[in-house]
């Protein structure tokens, strides 16, 4: 049995770790600030396309807190069997685009402010070339800003070839 003082001190300890797990969390797509941001990288892709095949592919990067996020960076790096024929940014988000030494297309967008419970998305237009592959690379996201605890969040996909 547990005395009423015993009871007491569990109860604030499961707060605090609670608290503490919450404040600079990071996990599948979401980061939590202690600021009250909660940033979130979503991919949207179809699961499988055939050779040849165009759709439009969607990343975005929200704000789901309380509170607004300043210099918000995200890099899109889409796999070399994904052709990309145009973007479609929304409006505020100024981007550039390169290639990598892989192949691989990248393109950093910096949003200056991403407001509480607000999202920015990019639209890309792609044409599936897998050639041999099975599978196209990954699509990779990565967010980062100075709200942002630790280092930065990564957010994966891949698209099947469907025969």
């Amino acid at each position: 049995m547990h005395t009423k003082r015993q009871k007491w001190s569990i109860g604030i300890a499961a707060g605090l770790l609670l608290v503490g797990s919450l404040a600079g969390c990071k996990s599948s797509g979401v980061a939590v600030t202690s600021g009250g941001q909660v940033i979130h990288v979503d991919i949207e892709v179809p699961t499988d396309l055939s050779e040849g095949e165009t759709k439009e592919l969607a990343v975005s990067v929200g704000n789901r807190g309380v509170s607004g996020m300043k210099n918000v960076v995200f890099e899109v790096e889409l796999p070399a069997e994904l052709v990309v024929l145009s973007t479609v940014p929304e409006e505020g988000l100024n981007g550039t685009e390169m290639t990598s030494p892989s192949g691989n297309k990248m393109f950093v967008y910096r949003s200056a402010n991403i407001q509480a419970m607000t999202t920015d998305t990019v639209r890309f237009h792609v044409k599936a070339a897998f050639g041999a592959m099975e599978k196209s690379g990954d699509i990779r996201v990565t967010a980062w800003s100075e709200d942002l605890p630790g280092d930065k969040l990564v957010e994966t996909k891949y698209i099947k070839l469907r025969r």
